[in-house]
């Protein structure tokens, strides 16, 4: 073995020696042990850091970094860079630690969020569906669709009874990703001695049928038929295309913007990549001669290009897609996701401008975008909620912030409970707070319901308590 070698797996063994945590006094030691104790371990990482510096390669001096790193540094490390075995090792370890940094953490990689969710469902995913039910913000749901997904087929009774559970909202904006697409699993049918790598030992699979009656109503379940039929299409649409017949494949850029069918691949990608190339023309002419299902393509387009962390953009972004609204007449029913980070980083911007938009639009964002802005700063969210029209979903949006506010801080929230004026909120309020309270700490909760004056809230909050 090379000398430069030998080094390299003495400092890797340092380093992972380095990780292991030291037996805890009898007493607390004194602050400045402490501190001195903390200088000495910063001067030996930063001497084994130079070392590997020396003595490696580059690339092998970065696989050195990644291994010597502490969790939370290698989080924020990763950026675009992680790969399924960093999300596997994590999910093996310790997935709880890091997805309560990741989930909270504005410039991590929502990707590689859901990479760990996923791998986590695929070993434990009671465990890793249970949890993310714990949490509130938008990318915790977002793990918790690619739970759902990759533990359905090892727990289907908790995937139906969550999705059950959801609001329709949720369920309407996950709906695509739960039942419109597919997911590689381990073929249950493959023989036991085939390889990893074995194409057959792996199939693609989504949610089916037996699912469907988990959904709130009829209308959700008609848009899963059409997300299959599209599915089916699409898939007839490549196989013509992978051995066509020249008078058989229509040209899909001859066809007319009155007659756009989105179910028609061709004719959707062509769409899209005149909206990527010429997106002011090709959004007058949707507007001028579309049919409805152009205009929506023509604002998926337009939500997509909404900046998620750009503060500088966001004002003039929000603008535009308030004047897109007006212009294709097109309400999307749900923020994107790549819009829902903007109430994290820029709540009050986001807010101004709901205030301005149509009253259909504001009655369909505003519990997501509360919901959100909330896990910022929820006494501004909640503020800005309890001022809203009432038929602007004013109630919904208020207890989905005073939900996520117990969640962080239960006595501020229930002062803020007992604060508000008698009535149907005040009411609501009163229910959610006790239950949502009853999760993290149930006899605080249910002493503080006791204590109430007797009213429907309280008898509904001790009801839940049960």
């Amino acid at each position: 073995m090379k000398p430069w070698s030998m080094l390299a797996v003495a400092v890797a063994g340092f380093a992972a020696g380095s990780w292991l945590p030291s037996k805890s006094s009898a007493s607390a030691s004194p602050p400045v042990a402490v501190a001195v104790e903390a200088h000495r371990e910063t001067r030996r990482q930063q001497r084994m850091n130079a070392l590997a510096d020396t003595v490696l390669e580059k690339s092998e001096r970065w696989e050195h970094k990644k291994q010597a790193m502490p969790l939370a540094g290698l989080l924020t490390t990763f950026g675009r860079s992680y790969t399924d075995d960093d999300a596997a090792r994590i999910a093996a370890t310790d997935p709880v630690a890091a997805l309560d940094q990741l989930l909270i953490n504005p410039v991590s990689s929502g990707s590689f969020c859901n990479l760990v969710a996923a791998a986590w469902a695929d070993a434990k995913p009671a465990e890793a569906i249970r949890y993310f039910l714990s949490k509130s913000n938008y990318r915790a749901n977002d793990c918790l669709c690619e739970a759902l997904k990759h533990g359905e087929q090892a727990e289907p009774e908790l995937v139906a009874e969550v999705i059950r559970s959801k609001p329709r909202q949720w369920q309407l904006h996950y709906l695509d990703q739960l039942f419109g697409q597919t997911i590689r699993v381990k073929n249950p049918e493959a023989s036991s001695g085939a390889g990893p790598s074995d194409q057959d030992d792996w199939i693609d699979r989504r949610l089916g049928e037996n699912l469907l009656e988990c959904l709130s109503d009829d209308g959700l379940r008609n848009k899963v038929h059409e997300l299959w039929k599209l599915s089916e299409k699409e898939a007839a649409f490549i196989a013509d295309r992978a051995d066509p017949e020249p008078e058989s494949i229509p040209d899909p850029a001859a066809a007319s913007l009155a007659n756009y069918e989105r179910s028609k691949g061709g004719s959707r990608s062509t769409l899209f990549k005149r909206l990527e190339d010429h997106p002011e023309e090709t959004l007058q002419e949707i507007a001028r001669e579309g049919n409805l299902e152009a205009r929506k393509a023509g604002m998926e387009h337009v939500l997509g290009e909404i900046p998620s962390r750009s503060p500088e953009n966001w004002g003039p972004a929000l603008e535009k897609l308030g004047a897109e609204v007006t212009r294709l007449g097109v309400i999307p029913e749900v923020p994107t996701t790549g819009f829902a980070e903007g109430p994290f980083l820029y709540g009050p911007v986001v807010g101004e401008w709901l205030d301005r938009q149509p009253l259909a639009l504001r009655r369909s964002w505003a519990p997501a975008i509360v919901e959100t802005w909330a896990q910022k700063n929820a006494p501004e969210a909640v503020a800005w909620a309890q001022a809203l029209p009432e038929e602007a979903s004013r109630d919904q949006a208020f207890q989905t912030g005073m939900i996520v506010w117990t969640h962080q801080d239960p006595s501020a929230a229930i002062t803020h409970v007992e604060g508000l004026p008698e009535g149907d909120l005040r009411e609501a309020a009163i229910s959610n707070a006790a239950a949502t309270w009853n999760c993290i700490d149930p006899t605080a909760a249910r002493k503080w319901v006791e204590a109430l004056p007797d009213s429907p809230g309280k008898q509904r909050a001790l009801e839940r308590l049960k």
